[in-house]
């Protein structure tokens, strides 16, 4: 059920009553917050929390401000409706909170989040970090506090920037934090300002970035290099993984080792990237357990020397090639386009996409159909994008929860 009430500004009787009414039924509760926190914020929260909380197994609070590792959490204060605040503190005890979100199996964040050691992390299936415009932060060790708290997960989602601790501190991340039963890892490079489904769509600008120039800051600036420093602590087991890294990112120099290390220990059936193309020499030796390669939003004349190189697989001959590998958004020169081809010869699909030719350069004269087909005869084509540009691999998080 979802009501909507358009009430004159600071009046919240009707609110207030129908809570009360609908609180003890509660199963799943999305609370979006677009302003400061304020005292009806507070007490219609708190009404659903407290009134019968084993009820509510999804809990999703989203902020649609600009809030930053905002915490959330019980102080026993009360508040006047109107009485703004940056913290969401509610008008209950900090033990009453966390008995209140013990029974919560699914939970979604967006720039709101309870202490890293809260017991609303525990024997969670589907956890989504993720920021607001302004990125938040964990620390690594807080992380891994959170996760080792639900090693049932299922489905993560992470748009947070680690920030490592401090090098005189002596302490290092587990190196393979082992959730066995996930099946979806996606992972949001630069917070959601351009990547969560709820916010707008990726920016191309003609560097082939998803954002734009303005608006990017360096991995240094944000904490690590969250593709990186996630996958270089996780382990997720036998079970077939969607891996889905959801945004531009910029690789740093140990990015095609952490991901080699991370394919090793995981069995990823699905992966998909955006903006940067992976080292295709790691994607081939774990070919026999890859089942689909989305590449989204590439473009070939935006690509560094380096991310050029990881196309290079002649040494890999003897490899088996990919199975399928779907390239949608995208704009490559015909010889990267090529050695695309060779690693997936039987089963490449190009969605509204463009092949340009190599002399073209720097301008963009792309092949036409029939040349096209001609060149590659064993390439798919397609107007229509592989699904939406906000979250093309939405449908990846869609699981069989009766298994």
């Amino acid at each position: 059920m979802e009501n909507h009430y358009d009430t004159p500004c600071n009046t919240y009787d009707e609110l207030y009553n129908f809570v009360s009414e609908i609180s003890g039924r509660v199963e799943d509760l999305e609370f979006v917050v677009s302003t400061e926190f304020v005292g009806f914020h507070r007490s219609a929260l708190s009404g659903v929390l407290l009134d019968r909380p084993e009820a509510l197994t999804r809990l999703s609070i989203r902020s649609e401000g600009d809030h930053q590792d905002t915490p959330i959490y019980g102080d026993g204060e009360t508040y006047e409706d109107d009485t703004e605040s940056s913290d969401f503190a509610l008008p209950l005890k900090q033990g009453q909170f966390e008995d209140a979100v013990a029974h919560v199996a699914v939970l979604h964040l967006r720039g709101v989040f309870p202490s890293w050691d809260s017991r609303a992390y525990h024997n969670l299936v589907d956890l989504r970090l993720l920021s607001t415009s302004e990125y938040s932060t964990v620390e690594d060790i807080d992380l891994m506090t959170a996760l080792c708290s639900s090693p049932r997960l299922r489905i993560l989602h992470f748009g947070l920037c680690i920030s490592e601790v401090p090098s005189e501190v002596e302490w290092e991340p587990t190196p393979q934090l082992l959730l066995p039963n996930l099946e979806v890892l996606k992972i949001y490079p630069y917070g959601t300002r351009f990547f969560d489904n709820r916010s707008r769509s990726p920016v191309a600008s003609d560097r082939g970035s998803c954002m734009d120039d303005d608006d990017r800051s360096s991995p240094s600036e944000q904490g690590g290099v969250i593709p990186s420093l996630l996958l270089r602590c996780l382990n997720t087991g036998p079970k077939p993984l969607r891996l889905s890294i959801a945004g531009c990112y910029e690789p740093d120099n140990t990015f095609a080792m952490d991901l080699e290390g991370f394919f090793a220990r995981s069995r990823v059936a699905r992966f998909s990237t955006r903006g940067v193309l992976p080292p295709m020499r790691v994607l081939l030796r774990h070919s026999a357990d890859l089942e689909l390669v989305v590449l989204d939003s590439f473009k070939s004349y935006a690509q560094d020397d380096r991310s050029a190189s990881w196309l290079e697989v002649d040494e890999l001959a003897h490899l088996p090639r990919l199975k399928a590998c779907h390239i949608t958004r995208s704009r490559l020169f015909e010889s990267d386009f090529r050695l695309l081809v060779d690693c997936c010869p039987s089963g490449t699909v190009l969605r509204s996409s463009f092949i340009d030719h190599d002399e073209s350069r720097p301008n963009h004269e792309a092949l036409g159909a029939k040349e096209l087909s001609s060149e590659f005869p064993n390439v798919e084509t397609s107007v229509r994008a592989l699904g939406s540009s906000e979250d093309p691999t939405a449908d990846w998080d869609i699981l069989d929860w009766d298994t």
